[in-house]
């Protein structure tokens, strides 16, 4: 019998969560300038022990690639509109 190995998949963004030092959820008290979203998105998950790397930046969304351990393990969209974050990996 051959051993079969099952990849655990743990999303390190959850559902529609957002940065909680700007906003409640969805509602920003102004668009967030490009250095205080950047500044957000790396505070929100240096907490959880990841680092950010910036994929592109286009108009009001930001795309991140999310890293733990020089691995992979999340890419998410944020709005810097309304400080919502989902996870598009």
């Amino acid at each position: 019998m051959i051993p079969v190995a099952h990849a655990e998949r743990r999303n390190v963004t959850p559902y529609g969560d957002y940065c909680k030092d700007y906003s409640v959820y969805g509602i920003c008290r102004d668009a967030l300038l490009p250095d205080e979203a950047l500044s957000a998105l790396d505070r929100y998950y240096r907490g959880k022990g990841c680092r950010v790397l910036i994929v592109h930046h286009r108009g009001r969304f930001i795309v991140a690639e999310i890293y733990r351990n020089h691995r992979q393990v999340d890419k998410v969209i944020f709005d810097k509109n309304t400080g919502r974050l989902r996870s598009i990996y």
